[in-house]
């Protein structure tokens, strides 16, 4: 199952905790690529990787991904 960002929630929460995307990309332990590809709609997330920016966030992966 795949799964695609909420972006003004993913803003929201970037912005809460005052990341980067490259700061996320390190704290989540993904790509700068990834994360792009994710942000821009051009790639689903895989239900690991939406636990990894989540958790990266300290939000639900349900307020971040539908």
């Amino acid at each position: 199952m795949k799964f695609t960002i909420i972006e003004p929630a993913f803003k929201k929460a970037l912005l809460e905790n005052g990341y980067t995307l490259t700061e996320l990309c390190t704290r989540a332990g993904i790509s700068f690529t990834t994360l792009n590809k994710i942000v821009s709609k051009h790639q689903s997330v895989r239900v690991s990787t939406c636990n990894k920016i989540a958790d990266a966030l300290s939000k639900p992966v349900t307020e971040l991904f539908e």
